[in-house]
């Protein structure tokens, strides 16, 4: 595209928005060096998922552009902890937070800081999916279907990112066309680390 109005045409508002949040909060912390290998995975990871719940809209039952930003921003918590966490290593001269530390942190808010960053940031379909649950944070068995097919969908292409071979299976999803999109999307973004 040549201009912003283009991209927004031509991708779709919500997916621009996504893009735009998404890649201010990776700028951010790249200024530190200290966390660049968390948030390079969790950008290529968060691009993978995006591409893949695009494609899988049919099947999930929500609009491409909704399942685009949904995928996109799955866990958009950890962008934010890693940045909260470059903030503190450049506030503190160079002492940074331990990765187990970070990773505590996420296990035991990220699904609040996830709902306060969709409400801030206006976000609506992070609203709709995923506050159709009946579980809790200790039980999420009862949580809607788009969370847990976007939960099993990373599982699987963290497994496969990583090298692995994981079972593509969710149920729900037509596996051949999953199978297809994951394999698909995986060999192109180990395509595109090659050439950086």
């Amino acid at each position: 595209t040549l201009n912003l109005q283009q991209a927004i045409i031509r991708i779709g508002f919500s997916q621009v928005q996504g893009m735009v949040m998404m890649f201010s909060l990776r700028s951010r912390i790249l200024q530190v060096r200290e966390y660049q290998h968390e948030v390079t995975w969790v950008t290529d990871l968060s691009l993978a998922m995006a591409k893949i719940c695009h494609l899988l809209a049919p099947e999930l039952k929500i609009s491409p552009e909704e399942a685009f930003t949904l995928g996109l921003m799955h866990h958009v918590e950890y962008l934010v902890i890693l940045g909260e966490a470059a903030k503190y290593t450049v506030s503190h001269r160079g002492t940074s937070i331990s990765r187990s530390a970070i990773a505590e942190t996420i296990r035991r808010v990220g699904m609040q800081l996830h709902s306060l960053i969709a409400q801030s940031w206006g976000i609506t379909c992070f609203e709709t999916y995923y506050h159709e649950t009946t579980g809790d944070a200790e039980d999420p068995g009862g949580r809607s279907d788009v969370p847990r097919c976007l939960d099993l969908l990373q599982q699987i292409l963290i497994e496969a990112m990583a090298g692995g071979k994981p079972e593509i299976e969710i149920e729900g999803i037509d596996n051949v066309k999953l199978k297809d999109y994951v394999k698909t999307v995986v060999v192109r973004s180990q395509t595109d680390i090659a050439l950086l």
